[in-house]
């Protein structure tokens, strides 16, 4: 279990917090890039089926959980760690703990060949966790800021819950200092489904529309 959220660094961070001018950066840098981050944002659906082949680079995931270190955390607990994984065994391993799809229940995932190349599973670390803050806003928040820097880079990827398979994660996962409790699974890869926003217009009343998200490929994509 790697902990890239190191205690040094909690201090730090939270220095830079309470003290801005401290030699914190002062401003925001414009974005730059290729693309618009409402473009990114539309881009990044559920995808639950990949090309197994096409590898992500461990110092890529590192970068992006790196990042997600940084956002806001309720009451500057920091309670979170995570566990990349890349290696094709592990993978097996957190693609058994996995449940695909609440929608389809009897639908048991990709088969091989189209599953996950690599995961981030995000733990709380018990021993930081608050009563009076909401870890669950926590990991979405890290959740979606590692899902759009995934999109960004031509990958994609599926936010799974694993409540009902906390027993099957490996001990390992467990220190003698405290337990890491796994709560979101980020299954990430390259995308081979063909997943589209539609815009359609209601009957009634005519004035009103609505936009619809659509998969060709997989009916539970959101």
């Amino acid at each position: 279990m790697g902990s890239v959220t190191e205690s040094h660094y909690n201090q730090q961070q939270h220095r830079a917090r309470e003290n801005p001018g401290n030699g914190a950066a002062r401003s925001v840098p414009r974005n730059r890039g290729r693309f618009r981050v409402q473009d990114i944002i539309k881009a990044c659906r559920s995808y639950r089926r990949f090309d197994e082949s096409d590898r992500i680079d461990r110092k890529l995931l590192t970068a992006w959980v790196d990042a997600a270190r940084l956002v806001a955390s309720s009451g500057n607990a920091q309670p979170l760690r995570y566990a990349i994984v890349s290696d094709e065994r592990a993978c097996e391993r957190v693609f058994s703990c996995c449940a695909w799809a609440k929608a389809l229940p009897d639908w048991p995932g990709p088969v091989p060949g189209e599953r996950p190349s690599a995961y981030v599973v995000v733990c709380r670390d018990n021993d930081r966790t608050l009563a009076d803050t909401f870890t669950a806003w926590d990991e979405g928040i890290a959740a979606q800021t590692i899902m759009l820097q995934a999109v960004e880079a031509g990958f994609g990827g599926c936010i799974i819950r694993v409540a009902s398979k906390r027993g099957a994660w490996p001990k390992r996962w467990a220190s003698t200092r405290t337990a890491f409790q796994p709560d979101l699974v980020l299954a990430l890869g390259k995308p081979v489904e063909d997943v589209r926003i539609v815009t359609f217009r209601q009957a009634a009343p005519p004035s009103i529309g609505a936009t619809r998200r659509a998969c060709t490929t997989c009916p539970n994509a959101r």
